[in-house]
């Protein structure tokens, strides 16, 4: 739902609950490539959420949101 609103309504708000929701994870997850360098999953988790914002509206009703966000970090 919290995407969907960003997508349709460019809901900045909605996204970033989604953003505070899943950050950490995406921070771990990318942090485990670097040998656990937070500083690195950082800035992995930011450009995942950025490519994910700028691309929202394309996405919207594919599926599951993590397994969608754990790709796109992965790919980053």
């Amino acid at each position: 739902a919290l995407l969907h609103r960003a997508a349709t309504e460019s809901d900045t708000a909605a996204f970033a609950c989604l953003v505070a929701r899943h950050q950490a994870r995406i921070i771990g997850f990318a942090a485990r490539f670097f040998g656990g360098d937070r500083d690195a999953g950082m800035d992995i988790a930011q450009d995942t959420f950025v490519r994910v914002w700028e691309n929202r509206a394309a996405y919207v009703g594919k599926g599951k949101l993590v397994p969608y966000l754990l790709r796109v970090a992965y790919n980053r």
